[in-house]
């Protein structure tokens, strides 16, 4: 995450009397600063307000009975809040648990589980930190074809 501190100072190195958002440019360490909503006020100071971001990730499964479905996994790291709706149109009970990874390779299942009756969604928020995120969901034997809906919610600020 950038400091306010730093995107102050960023802002007087990239032009201390241009004021609006619309006219700086804000290139950082860590990267550019283009996907960021900022709030500028300018008089003698540059002050400047990081506005948070909402990100919102869907994903759909083609549900088979019997079967485990992973999610893709998406990259956290730069998030403040995380959680998972899940809706399930399946005929049966799923069993839905958060996996966490550092590389998005090696992927490690969480304690915490949900279960989500058919016709109900259910939240998940994931409880280790990790660089990555994705969903495991299982399908009972006594289930049917189905889709099973996934929307990931994240918060920068």
């Amino acid at each position: 995450m950038i400091s306010k501190t730093y995107l102050s100072l960023c802002m007087v190195l990239a032009g201390y009397g241009e004021c609006g958002s619309d006219n700086i440019k804000i290139i950082t360490e860590q990267g550019s600063c283009d996907n960021l909503s900022l709030s500028v006020e300018c008089s003698k100071e540059v002050t400047v307000h990081v506005l948070p971001r909402f990100y919102e990730y869907k994903e759909t499964l083609q549900a088979e009975p019997a079967s485990e479905f992973l999610t893709a996994g998406v990259n956290i790291s730069l998030m403040q809040k995380v959680s998972y709706f899940i809706k399930n149109t399946n005929s049966a009970i799923i069993t839905v648990i958060a996996e966490n990874s550092p590389d998005n390779v090696h992927y490690v299942k969480e304690i915490q589980k949900i279960f989500i009756p058919p016709g109900s969604s259910g939240l998940l928020v994931p409880i280790n930190f990790s660089k990555f995120v994705r969903l495991s969901v299982n399908i009972p034997q006594e289930g049917n074809n189905s889709i099973i809906d996934t929307w990931l919610n994240m918060q920068q600020y």
